[in-house]
């Protein structure tokens, strides 16, 4: 981001002229222009819905750009950056700037710059334009006198400044805490409810050592850390070093992670925070669990979760200077820069979106404040906001994902129950990471303990729900293009590869039974099969780090042969077939095996869901072990073949 002082870029006469345009026009598309203007309002423009909008004639050339980049124009430079990779063949025509949408530019002959999304998609070229100053000097921030004059967000966005621990960045993050808690209603209305067993007392002020406080039931505000170990943490409380903490604490000794979150605890006004490495005794395990018994409690009490979206490690720190984008001074008042990274787009590459612990911290808390490498983001169960566009109305940034499904009423449907909403929060957690494997049914503990509260009860089997089980079983290797709408294609782009883990933590019938990420293949129809017993070690307990036992399933069955793709590119395209063993001529397809799915294999096939003839039809698979049998597989036939269930005979059959 440039500095608010700095001097105005170099401009060629064409950018000169396009940036005094475009201020005079207040950034939007006029009605007309003058003839002498190079202004085009081409009907070729238009696109429909994806209309490039009015545009404005720039060099008439690759090689023409290309020297007045060289010449030192700034905004030449960085369109020559951004379009030359194209290549010749693609840079045709004049180049035409199109600024009334974001901004973005391409050259007019171009055919593969023809098509472009609508400009809230993040893509390469969209550019946007930014008032310089972040605030008006004297002005508060919930003032409307401080807006005056900042550009419709939906044109452009306002500067945002690259330290990362400025006034100006702490201004917004007490604004947005300030709104959620006074103006956002029940929705986001925390539950009155005490400190947790242990804080982190950062003080009044800088002057303070930060210690560890032991709550006597006060209720007070308290923020929450979520962030990513990122391997061993060297400063953590454990039973030799509790009354250390006690005493207090060097800021300086502590985690940069931690050190920063001291700071932004102190400076969003508050006086405790929560940080799991140093409130939870590690090497005590009776403490450690009754501790994560109550993360859910925790992070719903929280005043406001402190979010290290890109530390990938307790040393990497959250306050730094940002990440810069291209960015040219247009004149005193105006920027034009590359659009930072659109909140889902920094939520898909960061790295605290890849730690199993963290999916749970991030939908039990009300609301979070998310440090990224170029702003920091606001996220509730009321709105999403980007630091570039604070005020921008929840209307346009509802919440994203499956956020919703940890939110009250207003996001869940009256009659109930909405078991489809775990199998989303499922998904999502089978593609993260955990350091140990025995910590992946207590990571997911306190989702489960605020979803049956939501969802009116519920009865807890390793992973799933006893309630719902004949849909909780019909899982398998998460096919990407059954995700995908409207898709004509056939075949499919990607099956997951899925492993056997270290451990045994769960049943083969469950999706915790394997690591990686899985998908869930409903029924339009009821089940073909009934469950008629389930027979747990752990019974209902969300905490159990092991959760074994047995199913009793009736159903219709018949031996089949497991065939792999013989032609498949690589193990992640092998997606194989079954083929009655009694009679030949019958095969099914979109067979995925759990594990080792590049070997025949011979297996029982349960009827999991016939649907209405002609339509799709789901197999669970099995393999029979002495008295009893084991999951491996499902098949999710993708052609509309008649079944004939006479092939298929009845059975009754325990699975462990």
């Amino acid at each position: 981001m440039a500095c608010q002082d700095a001097p105005v870029s170099p401009l060629c006469a064409l950018c000169r002229e396009f940036a005094d345009d475009v201020i005079r026009f207040a950034f939007t598309q006029q009605d007309q222009y003058p003839a002498s203007s190079r202004w085009l309002k081409d009907p070729a423009f238009d696109y429909g819905y994806l209309a490039w909008k009015d545009g404005f004639r720039h060099h008439d050339d690759l090689a023409s750009l290309a020297a007045s980049a060289q010449a030192g124009c700034a905004l030449c430079c960085i369109v020559h950056n951004e379009l030359a990779p194209f290549g010749p063949d693609d840079c045709k025509g004049f180049v035409v700037f199109h600024p009334f949408s974001g901004f973005t530019f391409r050259f007019r002959d171009s055919p593969s710059m023809q098509a472009r999304t609508p400009p809230w998609i993040e893509q390469p070229r969209l550019y946007e334009f930014c008032q310089r100053r972040s605030r008006l000097p004297g002005v508060a921030f919930e003032d409307p006198a401080f807006w005056k004059g900042h550009i419709d967000p939906w044109r452009g966005s306002h500067a945002i400044p690259g330290d990362g621990a400025s006034e100006d960045v702490f201004d917004t993050a007490r604004w947005w805490l300030k709104s959620c808690v006074e103006t956002h209603g029940d929705i986001c209305k925390r539950p009155v409810a005490p400190l947790p067993t242990r804080v982190v007392d950062v003080g009044i002020d800088d002057s303070c050592n930060p210690s560890l406080y032991i709550s006597a039931g006060e209720y007070e505000p308290c923020a929450i850390l979520t962030h990513c170990w990122g391997g061993g943490i060297p400063f953590k409380t454990t039973k030799a070093t509790l009354q250390h903490r006690i005493k207090g604490m060097e800021v300086s000794q502590l985690p940069k992670n931690f050190q920063d979150a001291v700071e932004i605890t102190r400076r969003l006004g508050l006086r405790y925070v929560w940080i799991d490495a140093l409130c939870i005794i590690q090497d005590d395990p009776a403490d450690w669990r009754r501790e994560a018994a109550k993360m859910a409690d925790i992070y719903a009490a929280g005043t406001v979760t402190i979010s290290a979206l890109d530390s990938p490690s307790s040393e990497t720190g959250i306050l730094h200077r940002r990440q810069a984008v291209p960015e040219v001074v247009l004149s005193a008042e105006y920027t034009v820069r590359k659009q930072p990274r659109t909140f889902e787009r920094v939520l898909a590459d960061c790295p605290l979106n890849t730690r199993s612990w963290c999916l749970q911290e991030k939908l039990l808390s009300p609301a979070l404040l998310h440090f990224g490498s170029q702003q920091i983001f606001w996220e509730c169960r009321y709105q999403k906001t980007p630091e570039v566009a604070p005020t921008v109305h929840p209307k346009y940034n509802p919440p994203v994902g499956i956020r919703p499904f940890m939110g009250i009423e207003k996001y869940v449907p009256p009659e109930g129950p909405f078991w489809a909403l775990w199998y989303d929060v499922v998904e999502a957690f089978s593609m993260r990471d955990l350091t140990f494997v025995t910590d992946k049914l207590p990571a997911l503990a306190g989702v489960g303990a605020r979803f049956r509260q939501q969802n009116g009860g519920g009865t807890y089997a390793a992973g799933l729900w006893v309630e719902d089980l004949a849909q909780g079983i019909c899982w398998g290797p998460a096919w990407d293009h059954l995700r995908v709408p409207n898709r004509k294609a056939t075949g499919f782009d990607r099956c997951e590869v899925l492993r056997k883990p270290s451990v045994a933590i769960a049943p083969s019938w469950s999706w915790a039974s394997v690591d990686g990420r899985v998908s869930f293949f409903g029924s339009d129809g009821p089940w073909e099969f009934t469950i008629l017993n389930v027979d747990m070690v752990h019974h209902d307990d969300l905490m159990a780090e092991r959760s074994l036992g047995t199913l009793t399933i009736q159903g219709r069955f018949a031996r089949v042969w497991y065939l792999p793709d013989s032609h498949a590119a690589d193990v992640h395209q092998n997606v194989g077939r079954l083929v009655l063993k009694d009679d030949g001529n019958v095969f099914f397809t979109g067979a995925m095996l759990d594990l080792e799915r590049d070997k025949k294999k011979e297996c029982w096939a349960m009827v999991a869901s016939a649907r209405s003839p002609g339509s799709f039809k789901g197999f669970l698979l099995f393999e029979e072990q002495g008295s009893h049998f084991v999951r491996i597989g499902f098949c999710n036939e993708q052609n509309t073949v008649t079944l004939d269930m006479d092939k298929f005979a009845e059975m009754t059959i325990t699975v462990v």
